[in-house]
């Protein structure tokens, strides 16, 4: 074997080892992005969860400070006469 033969497979083992290094440290981080995105993606569906769940409380809330205005009002016009 010549020196430029050992210096040509000395060089392809390299660019066939880098790139396997390349590959896996691609792979490696496109399977981080997609955890990240997957766990980025449930924070904000449990937070519209949340959100959904509070406004709700709020509209109970306001429903029943309604009923007690509605309740209130209806006494006031009976002490008044007024229909």
């Amino acid at each position: 074997m010549s020196l430029s033969n050992t210096a040509l497979i000395v060089t392809l083992i390299l660019t066939v080892g880098s790139n396997l290094v390349w590959l896996l440290n691609y792979y490696g981080n496109s399977e981080k992005k997609r955890y990240a995105a997957e766990r980025e993606f449930q924070h904000l569906k449990k937070n519209q969860e949340q959100l959904m769940l509070n406004l709700d409380n709020i509209f109970q809330d306001v429903e029943s400070q309604y009923k007690f205005i509605a309740r209130d009002l209806l006494v006031i016009k009976t002490k008044l006469g007024i229909e």
